[in-house]
């Protein structure tokens, strides 16, 4: 019975550990759908290539809008960093420009505005990546756009990164004092810890003999109750700590010979003005949205109102990364999440308000978390793109709570 039971659990193991999809998000799934919806859209997101070689680059460009539905129960935006997200530091980020401006280090933000990004990156380890851009706000986390694997080929000659620093001195960045400092001061450390640790473990087993261990006194030197710290324990301790406090000076004497000339640490602030908006012809409402959980399948009932001289359409509906494209094939370009039917079809004349009815399935939205069917806060945001005749996009944002059908 012993053996049956025991071969039954190696077997479910086996079978958990082998038959495991391999993981590739990168925790999105976690944020609650509010969050990611009313936060921060992205769209126009591009890939500059799919295969790069080690030292080679890739450059991520798309937008990212800091929406007007920005939820009540966060701070309002302030500071915000574009990065990437990857599995490990697989990628050098080279170059990094938000609306035409270098942007290292995070900046002011407001609500409404528009970034368009570019990150310039470079391959630094072989193997295959789902990559990711990200818009971090302060006191509402990282909200990730949309993904695409990236393999990055062994190159003949590695990776390498040249830096000139300011003495005119070229050097690897991925091997400057990589053996000494990081290295041998972590060892000597580590040693230094190790010796302490010992100490109290192997001449007095303070841990495996717990139960002993706590019935004995402190600092007791003689007589019938020997303490558990003695004179030899006090002097040994003594002496670890001045070797500690003269690798410490060591260290300190040795950087400040090394490193002559120093640049303190500096963290500078700036303001990024949101991108230049095409002039607003288009405007909408969005009046219903329900998820038929049965048929899962989406429905917006939008108002869409044409302020402008020229004909316009429903070009693409946005939800947090995700993209919908008019369609009824199964099958989207790349980029593009999914496909919604418009009725009625046609588009809306210069001047005139109509009504649309947006039906899309709700497979994708539901495999990303992004249908709040089964939580407090049920708003769902949608940024809805219209383009008129001379193909310029009006991006409107538009918020509804969500109205669930069950049967």
């Amino acid at each position: 019975m012993r053996r049956r039971l025991l071969f039954a659990l190696l077997l479910g193991l086996g079978l958990v550990i082998f038959s495991a999809p391999a993981a590739f998000a990168h925790g999105e799934h976690s944020q609650e759908p509010w969050l990611r919806l009313s936060t921060v859209g992205f769209w126009n997101t591009t890939f500059s290539a799919q295969t790069i070689q080690q030292g080679q680059e890739v450059t991520i460009t798309g937008t990212a809008k800091v929406l007007e539905t920005w939820p009540k129960t966060l701070p309002d935006p302030e500071t915000a960093f574009i990065n990437i997200e990857s599995p490990g530091p697989a990628f050098l980020v080279k170059d990094r420009v938000v609306n035409g401006r270098a942007a290292p280090a995070s900046f002011y933000v407001e609500r409404g505005g528009v970034y368009n990004y570019k990150l310039t990156l470079v391959g630094r380890v072989p193997g295959t990546y789902h990559v990711h851009p990200t818009f971090a706000v302060r006191s509402a986390g990282t909200l990730i756009g949309p993904g695409q694997f990236i393999r990055v080929t062994k190159s003949a000659n590695g990776f390498s990164n040249p830096v000139q620093l300011y003495n005119g001195k070229t050097v690897n960045l991925e091997s400057y004092g990589l053996g000494w400092p990081v290295m041998g001061f972590s060892v000597l450390t580590f040693i230094l810890g190790m010796v302490w640790l010992l100490w109290w473990i192997v001449p007095k087993p303070t841990v495996s003999r717990l139960a002993v261990t706590s019935q004995l006194s402190v600092n007791d030197d003689g007589g019938d109750a020997v303490g558990l710290v003695t004179k030899r324990d006090h002097r040994a301790m003594d002496i670890i700590m001045l070797a500690t406090v003269l690798l410490l000076v060591g260290g300190w004497i040795w950087q400040a010979t090394a490193f002559k000339t120093k640049i303190p640490q500096q963290v500078d602030r700036f303001r990024i003005e949101s991108a230049t908006q095409p002039a607003t012809f288009a405007t909408a409402t969005m009046n219903k949205i329900t998820y038929d959980r049965k048929a899962r399948t989406l429905t917006m009932d939008v108002q869409a109102a044409n302020q402008g001289k020229t004909a316009m359409d429903l070009r693409a509906v946005h939800f947090a990364n995700l993209a919908f494209v008019p369609g009824t094939g199964s099958a989207t370009p790349p980029g593009v999440d999914g496909t919604y039917q418009v009725s009625p079809a046609g588009s809306v004349d210069a001047g005139a308000t109509k009504v649309l009815t947006v039906t899309m399935k709700g497979t994708t939205l539901s495999f990303n978390d992004l249908v709040p069917t089964g939580t407090a806060n049920t708003n769902m945001t949608a940024v809805l793109e219209f383009a008129d005749q001379g193909n310029t996009s009006n991006f409107v944002t538009t918020q509804q709570f969500l109205t669930p059908v069950f049967d």
